[in-house]
């Protein structure tokens, strides 16, 4: 009987070591297991960093070859149109029409807009849009013309006869600006979106084509 006994104790001691080392090389796996993982996150981390490190040198590079330009913007002409007057010419209402001239003067860049609004800021210094637009976009060299109307109300300041005298001494103008978010591209290649403050010398209106054009600042 005790060597029975004797017998199945060394039987359960090794089946309990056999556990025990199937259980260690398991762990030993799964240790394997999680370097492999971890060197592998590294490596994908590594090639990340390293793509956009090209990229950007590529950007950089591009940016320094293409030397992009700023848009050249002016006012290139405006009218009194569909003006009333009454008749003690004491004031005048109509429009006043406009023509904005965007010129882009790269050689190798196109100007991408995503988009642009055209404002006005009258005598109280409240600001209106009066023309905006989205998506479209000037190749090199490329001249684009946008025409808008402003309404106008203008009543005559003392020292002149009527409206209309006031109005040919050039005492009558607008105010206009421009926001715009631009991108330069070349090729496949296009910048990130930039935005865009333009703003115009006052217009100066008069009756029928006596217009001096306007230039403008861009805020780039």
């Amino acid at each position: 009987m005790a060597s029975s006994s004797s017998g199945s104790s060394k039987s359960e001691q090794q089946h309990s070591e056999k556990l025990e080392a199937a259980q260690q090389m398991h762990n030993d796996d799964d240790d394997d297991d999680d370097d492999y993982s971890s060197k592998q996150m590294k490596h994908i981390a590594f090639v990340v960093i390293g793509i956009v490190g090209i990229m950007s040198v590529a950007m950089v590079m591009i940016w320094a070859v293409v030397k992009p330009k700023r848009p050249i913007y002016a006012i290139e002409y405006g009218l009194i149109s569909e003006a009333t007057l009454p008749s003690n010419l004491e004031s005048l209402v109509g429009n006043f029409r406009f023509v904005m001239r965007s010129y882009n003067p790269n050689t190798k860049a196109t100007i991408y807009y995503g988009s642009m609004k055209i404002l006005s800021r009258n005598s109280s210094n409240d600001k209106s849009v009066v023309w905006s637009g989205k998506n479209f976009s000037q190749p090199p060299f490329n001249v684009t013309r946008i025409s808008f109307l402003l309404f106008a109300q203008v009543e005559k300041k003392p020292g002149y006869e009527d409206i209309i005298q006031h109005i040919q001494h050039g005492n009558v103008s607008s105010n206009i600006s421009v926001r715009a978010e631009i991108r330069y591209g070349i090729a496949n290649w296009k910048s990130s979106p930039l935005r865009v403050g333009i703003y115009c010398r006052p217009a100066n209106v008069m009756l029928g084509h006596n217009f001096q054009p306007a230039d403008c600042y861009v805020d780039l």
